[in-house]
């Protein structure tokens, strides 16, 4: 699976959005809660640039990337066991 997760380390992660604007990218509470997680295109706004709330993305939150949307959904069914609602902005195939 070629799925990166980005935990404390925006730099990184902000950098693997750029080299993978097409990619997808799911934003998940640290403990994995799957009831506000978001599924997103990696050049969504909501999710780059510069943090509108705090000061990290990655703070309390876990950014798992993959340039294919159909590995995500695999790593949603083994680590979340729920669906996960597409982002209302950019909006992801589900």
């Amino acid at each position: 699976m070629d799925i990166e997760q980005f935990r404390g380390n925006d730099r990184r992660y902000l950098s693997w959005t750029a080299e993978h604007a097409a990619g997808y990218v799911i934003n998940v509470q640290r403990n994995l809660n799957p009831s506000d997680a978001r599924l997103h295109y990696a050049d969504c706004y909501t999710i780059n640039g510069q943090p509108a709330r705090g000061k990290t993305w990655t703070g309390p939150y876990i950014k798992v990337c993959s340039a294919s949307s159909r590995q995500l959904q695999d790593w949603v069914r083994i680590h979340l066991r729920a669906g996960v609602v597409p982002c209302g902005t950019c909006r992801p195939p589900a």
